[in-house]
């Protein structure tokens, strides 16, 4: 009985063992210990999987960076590990940039960065990110003021489910002249065709 006993408990351990070779599987874990406030776990866990190249790895090791969650904070460092991150695709993470450089509060304030980066994120579907772009375009932040791009960037974050972004296009149109809605309204369209479904 003690023999089988020590045969489940070993073979429990190396099936423990050869789930944390999976990098899907210590991605969980790390995050687990993120929600349960196990932020050291968390971080050392995260760190190796993002210094192997994996995105979502990435992502998280540069929002403990960005809060001080586990470790030092450090502005610089999340902004290393999102553009990592983002630059692999990760939507996430490219959203998390875009509104870093839009806002300017914790890294310098470069709008053409932040174009660039929430423009992406958009691409990839992201609501929120589509209303940046459409302020961006709105504001004229960086680049000539465009109301048509902005209306179609508006309506893709409305048609994506981001409530802001209704009284921010509404609000455009007193600005516009009717014919310049109906070309906005095509743009949208156009752009709404590109759009990825948000993962």
């Amino acid at each position: 009985m003690i023999a089988l006993a020590a045969i489940v408990y070993f073979v429990g351990i190396r099936v423990e063992r050869s789930d944390l070779a999976n990098p899907q599987t210590k991605l969980e874990r790390a995050r687990e210990a993120l929600r349960s406030g196990d932020d050291g776990v968390a971080f050392s866990m995260f760190q190796p999987l993002a210094k192997t190249g994996n995105a979502r790895a990435q992502f998280w090791l540069g929002d403990m960076y960005e809060h001080g969650y586990g470790v030092k904070k450090n502005v610089p460092a999340a902004v290393d590990w999102f553009t990592r991150a983002a630059g692999q695709g990760l939507t996430r993470a490219e959203a998390r940039l875009g509104q870093l450089y839009f806002e300017g509060d914790e890294t310098l304030q470069d709008f053409a960065k932040a174009k660039r980066w929430l423009k992406a994120a958009a691409m990839g579907g992201d609501a929120a990110s589509e209303r940046y772009v459409g302020q961006i375009y709105e504001l004229g932040l960086g680049g000539p003021r465009d109301l048509i791009k902005a209306y179609a960037w508006y309506e893709c974050a409305v048609l994506n489910g981001d409530h802001l972004a209704l009284p921010m296009r509404d609000a455009l149109t007193s600005h516009m002249l009717p014919a310049d809605i109906l070309k906005a309204q095509s743009e949208a369209k156009e752009v709404w065709a590109d759009v990825k479904p948000a993962a």
